[in-house]
């Protein structure tokens, strides 16, 4: 669902409570054996910056296919 902010507040006045909603709930202690107190987006925004980085991993068994396929088609294996 989308919903326009600015037809119930004003943008910018939701935009900053956000903001100490969002510090208050990262400043909250972690329940133990959590590393973390993480928010709705931020794990996969975590892993695309990483394989923006460094690529998606590749389960050994499919690289070994992909390599093999690419030998076969005579095209050049992943790096």
């Amino acid at each position: 669902m989308a919903v326009d902010v600015g037809a119930f507040a004003d943008v910018q006045a939701f935009r900053r409570k956000i903001d100490e909603v969002w510090e208050v709930m990262k400043s909250s202690p972690a329940l133990p054996g959590v590393d973390e107190v993480r928010l709705p987006g931020e794990r996969s925004a975590a892993v695309y910056r990483e394989r923006m980085a460094h690529g998606v991993p590749l389960d050994a068994q499919l690289r070994k296919v992909l390599d093999e396929l690419a030998g076969r088609l005579g095209i050049e294996r992943l790096q």
